[in-house]
């Protein structure tokens, strides 16, 4: 019973995401995080041949949840623009290791 109350340590070895039906891996050294303030940053350039392409919605796959996006979705990224994502990601209540995989469209 007391064990309930120790931190729950959490081991992201990878950060997959999902974008345009590829799966691509961000440039990541595994890194440890207290299960309620796991934070992730996603650098992303349009580099569509369109003037501006917009983010409508990420989510992340059980058993974590996002708390919060930085710039909040949707996001519009102009053509050549460059931007990071902020993300504040809660994690589950028992220890983990493994990847964290996102889904961006």
């Amino acid at each position: 019973m007391f064990g309930l109350f120790k931190n729950k340590n959490i081991e992201i070895k990878s950060v997959n995401i999902k974008f345009k039906g590829s799966i691509h891996t961000l440039n990541w050294s595994a890194k440890r995080f207290n299960y309620k303030n796991i934070i992730i940053n996603v650098p992303f350039k349009n580099n569509f041949n369109i003037n501006k392409f917009r983010i409508e919605k990420i989510s992340v796959e059980p058993p974590f949840s996002i708390k919060e996006i930085n710039p909040k979705t949707p996001i519009d990224i102009n053509s050549g623009e460059s931007i990071t994502i902020k993300l504040n990601i809660n994690g589950p209540d028992y220890s983990y290791s493994g990847p964290i995989n996102l889904e961006i469209s």
